[in-house]
């Protein structure tokens, strides 16, 4: 039996919210105060990305099994 994240407590994030958060990154890159400070709004914004990249790739079998996993447990 499949659950929806939802009803867990999760929420799953849309690949739009995903290419947001690394939009804002950037923005923050923007305004960073060093260069190290630059590179890691940077790396999030990447981060961010490659999450929205995969999210539109459907789930992975590791993300399938672990929704899998806790609907079990709690059902």
């Amino acid at each position: 039996m499949s659950r929806d994240p939802d009803t867990l407590g999760e929420r799953v994030l849309s690949s739009q919210e995903f290419r947001d958060f690394a939009n804002e990154c950037l923005d923050w890159a923007k305004s960073a105060k060093s260069d190290s400070e630059r590179n890691i709004f940077l790396q999030m914004a990447q981060i961010w990305l490659e999450a929205a990249v995969r999210s539109e790739a459907g789930p992975t079998r590791v993300h399938r099994a672990r929704h899998e996993v806790i609907a079990r447990l709690a059902g």
